[in-house]
């Protein structure tokens, strides 16, 4: 089943008349919310009931009520509040978001696409209907649509994480890797410390680790992407600048053991080849420039524990306990600088 974030907006027009019921009726909103998050969902409803019994123009507490039959598995109660509730002229994406939800679950994804469809065109600027969309796609194995629908996602939303996630996954699986590598850097990055960003933090070493192919002291190449090549047509490729970068500092490296710290060592060099050469003049990547901030202020070696640390949880606790001052600096600096994306400097394979 989906995950939603249940949440309350509520705007209140406070007129002599109707403050102290809209007051109340905000204040078994927020009661029941509490419930549902405790798992107390029948008893959240009635709240809820009595929310949009005292505030009955408010289209958040049937959404709410909506939301609750979803979780209670209710799905025909769900679709057939969602239904009513999309044609209104306040209706939100969330709307949108639950019913698709609501009839993907019960199997009919004809249905669900349409509604996301629906949805998009009524807020195209919402990359959670984009994700959902490529969610649906995905379970139905078309993967191609479900990436298409995930790029879209970014570029309606850039700093919407959902689309990144799934896109890191996705690319993981495939020959084209190194779109998890900058989809799974990204997404942990917006999406700091939560449970996703350990599970992405694992893939990106892990992604690192496939790519880099050691065999001996003279067979060592970097694997990638597919698209990679060296003909005089191709020259510009980003994936043929990116992996010829990479290959560099590789070669160049002292330590191939891939370890956490050998790849933060290939990291590092890498980066400062790809500014050496101007590909952040060709490739304008909000990323790159946000990861070249950190490594110019000296917290190069902090910041990749931190993006791949689940990947050696042992070797990044006893660094941090070793480099307490360090560590403090950059948890300092990246709590108050955080990556910040547009449509100009995001970036997607489409693009």
């Amino acid at each position: 089943m989906k995950k939603f974030i249940t949440f309350l907006i509520i705007i209140i027009s406070y007129t002599s008349y109707s403050q102290s019921d809209k007051e109340k009726a905000l204040q078994y909103g927020r009661e029941g919310i509490k419930l549902v998050d405790n798992g107390k969902i029948n008893e959240g409803i009635k709240l809820f009931e009595k929310a949009s019994g005292l505030d009955p123009e408010n289209i958040i507490y049937p959404y709410e009520i909506a939301y609750a039959n979803y979780m209670l598995k209710n799905y025909d109660e769900s679709i057939s509040i969602c239904e009513k509730l999309k044609s209104r002229a306040d209706a939100i994406d969330e709307i949108y978001r639950l019913l698709g939800n609501s009839y993907d679950v019960t199997g009919n994804q004809t249905k669900a696409l349409e509604i996301y469809k629906e949805g998009i065109s009524k807020f195209p600027g919402s990359g959670k209907l984009y994700h959902e969309t490529g969610v649906c796609y995905s379970g139905m194995k078309e993967y191609e649509n479900a990436i298409n629908s995930f790029q879209k996602g970014i570029e309606a939303e850039p700093n919407y994480s959902s689309n990144y996630y799934d896109l890191s996954k996705l690319y993981y699986f495939s020959e084209e890797e190194l779109w998890a590598l900058l989809y799974a850097e990204t997404f942990i990055n917006l999406e700091r410390n939560s449970k996703r960003t350990a599970e992405i933090s694992k893939l990106l070493y892990d992604t690192y680790k496939k790519g880099i192919i050691i065999k001996g002291e003279k067979e060592a190449y970097i694997s990638f992407s597919k698209s990679p090549d060296l003909t005089a047509d191709k020259l510009l490729l980003f994936e043929t600048n990116y992996e010829a970068g990479f290959s560099l500092a590789m070669i160049t490296a002292d330590d191939k053991s891939l370890s956490l710290k050998s790849i933060s060592e290939m990291r590092q060099a890498f980066f400062k080849i790809w500014f050496e050469k101007g590909f952040n003049e060709k490739y304008r990547i909000g990323l790159i420039d946000y990861i070249r901030d950190i490594y110019d202020k000296g917290y190069g070696d902090a910041y990749d524990y931190y993006i791949m640390g689940y990947g050696d949880e042992d070797f990044v606790t006893e660094w941090a306990s070793n480099n307490k001052d360090q560590y403090r600096k950059f948890e300092k600096y990246y709590i108050a600088n955080k990556l910040k994306l547009t449509n100009d400097n995001s970036i997607y394979r489409g693009k």
